[in-house]
């Protein structure tokens, strides 16, 4: 019994436990020309199976166990040159010791590295690979771009975070906006290397914008403020929007975030935001009735509730999360599995 619950388990194991992708670099040195191509995987794969799923082409031997060209360039035994497989456990490049069919690569491993050298009398290498980074091959995600902060300030006021709450402010008041740009490298050799990101911050509300350049190292983090006249008069929510648009040498990065601001109305302390958002930022959302009005009568369209007109301070937590019921249902899976092996191992 216990050594059928043990293989029930293990087998759930092998169905819950998900494979994640990895990239796996190829470098191709021929004659000192070195080209490269990035691969993805999930799980183990071989120097073969890696280069064959590249953008290079190859030919082999031997029933596919012995490597004999890459884009056309072959083994010349008669000259004393063949290719050579190297790999890197991201520290160092090691020479490997069997072929190209047995090589096996996982997530551990940075790159493969296929060389095309002279060999000497004892069939000893007499070259050596450059000296090349994985991110090379692999640049996309190597250096991140982040916006990790947007605060705005109201007059004399203290910064608040756009994240927690509504931004509200009175005609022509002065605001202003931060926000942080983080850069962010994957790989600790990136710190010693001048990849720096270059762009462009832009900042819109109503018909007005405001726009910065920026320039960000490695592991780098910057603030850009905007300060401008609140543009809106009447009572009611408006959008304002950030676009971030950067580059460096691998890649280019975009990022935006909304902003809502607020006027309150006349005699309310707090005003909540509608269900309804904003679809354009020159869009106003008519003002919320004064409780301490006197009733007028309104069309049926109107809303006769004020806790109906602002039933969430945060349009953000509309959004359902999904977490708990893909738990619950993976964890329901997994017992139903488990009653199933208990029923057949107490059959037998």
């Amino acid at each position: 019994m216990l050594r059928g619950l043990f293989i029930g388990i293990c087998v759930l194991f092998l169905i819950v436990l998900p494979v994640s992708a990895y990239n796996i670099g190829i470098f191709v040195d021929s004659y000192g020309d070195v080209d490269y191509d990035c691969v993805e995987f999930s799980g183990e794969a071989t120097a073969k199976e890696i280069l064959e799923r590249s953008k290079f082409n190859a030919e082999y031997s031997y029933g596919g166990l012995f490597l004999d060209s890459i884009d056309g360039t072959a083994n010349n035994f008669n000259n004393g040159e063949s290719w050579w497989l190297y790999y890197s456990d991201g520290r160092r490049i090691n020479e490997a010791k069997v072929g190209v069919a047995d090589l096996t690569i996982s997530r551990e491993e940075r790159f493969v590295y296929f060389g095309f050298y002279e060999y000497d009398e004892n069939f000893e290498v007499t070259s050596e690979p450059e000296e090349v980074p994985f991110y090379l091959a692999c640049p996309e995600g190597a250096i991140a771009l982040e916006l990790t902060g947007v605060y705005t300030n109201v007059g004399d006021g203290d910064f608040l975070d756009v994240n927690d709450s509504i931004t509200y402010a009175e005609p022509d008041q002065e605001v202003t906006l931060n926000i942080r740009l983080q850069s962010d490298a994957e790989d600790p050799e990136l710190d010693e290397k001048d990849y720096d990101i270059e762009g462009t911050i832009l900042f819109k509300i109503a018909d007005e914008e405001f726009e910065e350049d920026f320039f960000l190292g490695i592991d780098e983090v910057d603030t850009f403020s905007f300060s401008f006249e609140f543009p809106y008069s009447e009572p009611g929510f408006y959008k304002g929007n950030i676009y971030v648009e950067g580059e460096n040498e691998f890649e280019s990065y975009e990022m935006d975030r909304e902003i809502l601001f607020g006027i309150k109305s006349k005699g309310q302390s707090e005003v909540q935001s509608p269900e309804s958002e904003v679809e354009d930022p020159n869009d106003q959302i008519p003002p919320l009735q004064n409780p301490n009005e006197s009733e007028v009568e309104s069309p049926e369209s109107e809303v006769e509730d004020l806790d109906d007109q602002a039933p969430n301070p945060k349009p953000q937590t509309l959004e359902v999360d999904l977490t708990p019921i893909i738990l619950i249902s993976v964890l329901g899976i997994i017992l139903l599995v488990l009653i199933i092996i208990l029923i057949v191992v107490f059959k037998k």
